[in-house]
């Protein structure tokens, strides 16, 4: 059964593959276009994010680009992170090897007096690279925790999404 349907699935890229080959391109307007599957939308690299992206696809997010994140390597001994674009926004993932990993990461916040970067976040926990624990921003960051994923955004409503998506709600 395994066998048939593999071969099946196979028989159907092929057909597609051709088939793109010999008609002219289509292009979709925006009312007609689908959304993506997650494996066309991550690159093969970063594999490790596609389960995640499913997620978000499946709480009616649309995934519109998958990349590599600012925060690979930010903790030691972890070099996956990946930045996810959304029509929410965008949401940078940190995926820990121990399942638990993530959620021993605390952040604690402070307001500061400069206009420009009025919010300072410290990371801590989980042992980081040099300067990457402390954080200067000009907008309010979210910061979520589930298993082995270490969750960042600066919307609002994405952090809102996530937490639904991963029923931290």
């Amino acid at each position: 059964m395994k066998t048939q349907l593999l071969a099946y699935l196979f028989i159907l890229i092929v057909i597609g593959v051709f088939t793109a080959q010999w008609q002219p391109a289509r292009v979709a307007s925006a009312a007609t276009r689908q959304v993506p599957a997650a494996e066309s939308v991550v690159p093969p690299e970063l594999a490790y994010a596609s389960e995640f992206v499913g997620t978000l696809e499946r709480a009616g997010l649309t995934v519109s680009k998958v990349a590599r994140s600012h925060l690979d390597g930010m903790f030691v001994g972890t070099m996956r992170a990946a930045y996810i674009q959304t029509d929410l926004g965008v949401v940078e993932v940190v995926f820990f090897d121990g399942s638990g990993d993530a959620e021993k990461v605390r952040v604690r916040s402070e307001s500061i007096e400069d206009p420009t970067v009025p919010y300072r976040y410290y990371v801590e926990g989980q042992p980081t690279n040099g300067q990457a624990g402390e954080w200067h921003t000009s907008r309010p960051a979210y910061f979520l925790s589930r298993g082995n994923l270490f969750i960042v955004t600066s919307e609002k409503s994405m952090a809102r999404a996530v937490r639904r998506a991963l029923s931290l709600d």
